[in-house]
Protein backbone atom coordinates (compact mmCIF):
# COMPACT_ATOMS: atom_id res chain seq x y z
CA UNK A 1 0.00 0.00 0.00
CA UNK A 2 1.21 3.25 -0.99
CA UNK A 3 1.40 5.85 1.98
CA UNK A 4 1.73 9.36 1.29
CA UNK A 5 3.67 11.84 3.27
CA UNK A 6 1.56 15.57 4.09
CA UNK A 7 3.49 18.95 4.11
CA UNK A 8 -0.40 20.42 6.00
CA UNK A 9 -1.01 20.57 9.81
CA UNK A 10 -3.00 17.77 11.52
CA UNK A 11 -4.45 18.34 14.74
CA UNK A 12 -4.60 15.47 17.01
CA UNK A 13 -8.37 16.44 18.36
CA UNK A 14 -10.68 13.64 16.45
CA UNK A 15 -11.39 16.08 13.69
CA UNK A 16 -10.11 14.60 10.33
CA UNK A 17 -11.09 17.44 8.44
CA UNK A 18 -7.46 18.76 9.16
CA UNK A 19 -6.04 19.51 5.30
CA UNK A 20 -3.46 17.08 6.26
CA UNK A 21 -5.62 14.18 5.80
CA UNK A 22 -6.80 15.20 2.74
CA UNK A 23 -4.53 13.29 0.46
CA UNK A 24 -4.28 10.11 3.08
CA UNK A 25 -4.33 6.44 1.99
CA UNK A 26 -8.05 4.93 2.62
CA UNK A 27 -8.71 1.63 4.10
CA UNK A 28 -11.84 0.95 3.93
CA UNK A 29 -12.34 -2.46 3.80
CA UNK A 30 -12.23 -4.89 7.33
CA UNK A 31 -13.79 -8.31 7.68
CA UNK A 32 -14.37 -9.26 11.64
CA UNK A 33 -12.72 -12.29 12.77
CA UNK A 34 -14.60 -12.45 16.17
CA UNK A 35 -17.29 -13.67 16.60
CA UNK A 36 -17.83 -13.72 12.55
CA UNK A 37 -15.27 -15.62 10.37
CA UNK A 38 -14.00 -12.91 7.61
CA UNK A 39 -17.44 -11.49 7.67
CA UNK A 40 -18.43 -8.07 6.83
CA UNK A 41 -18.98 -5.94 9.95
CA UNK A 42 -22.39 -4.48 10.63
CA UNK A 43 -20.73 -0.72 10.88
CA UNK A 44 -18.60 0.61 8.68
CA UNK A 45 -14.70 2.03 9.98
CA UNK A 46 -12.45 3.82 7.80
CA UNK A 47 -8.64 3.96 8.07
CA UNK A 48 -6.76 6.95 6.91
CA UNK A 49 -2.93 6.92 6.78
CA UNK A 50 -0.14 9.53 5.99
CA UNK A 51 3.04 10.71 7.75
CA UNK A 52 5.21 13.88 7.86
CA UNK A 53 8.89 14.34 8.76
CA UNK A 54 8.59 13.49 12.61
CA UNK A 55 4.80 11.52 13.14
CA UNK A 56 2.87 8.38 11.58
CA UNK A 57 -0.60 9.28 11.57
CA UNK A 58 -3.85 7.20 11.96
CA UNK A 59 -7.35 8.26 11.44
CA UNK A 60 -9.96 6.07 12.31
CA UNK A 61 -13.72 7.15 11.50
CA UNK A 62 -16.27 4.33 13.12
CA UNK A 63 -19.44 4.85 12.33
CA UNK A 64 -21.64 3.26 14.98
CA UNK A 65 -25.21 4.09 15.15
CA UNK A 66 -25.17 3.71 18.82
CA UNK A 67 -21.78 5.09 20.31
CA UNK A 68 -23.39 5.45 23.90
CA UNK A 69 -24.22 1.72 24.27
CA UNK A 70 -20.37 1.27 23.82
CA UNK A 71 -18.87 -0.39 26.87
CA UNK A 72 -15.69 -2.17 27.93
CA UNK A 73 -14.10 -2.52 30.60
CA UNK A 74 -10.35 -2.03 31.78
CA UNK A 75 -8.36 -5.21 31.96
CA UNK A 76 -5.01 -5.90 31.60
CA UNK A 77 -4.38 -6.13 27.63
CA UNK A 78 -2.52 -9.13 26.38
CA UNK A 79 -3.04 -10.90 29.62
Amino acid sequence: MNVPSTTAAIQLDGDLSDSGWQGAAVIDRFYETSPGDNTVPKVKTVAYLTYDRKYFYIGIRAEDPNPKQIRAPYVDRDA
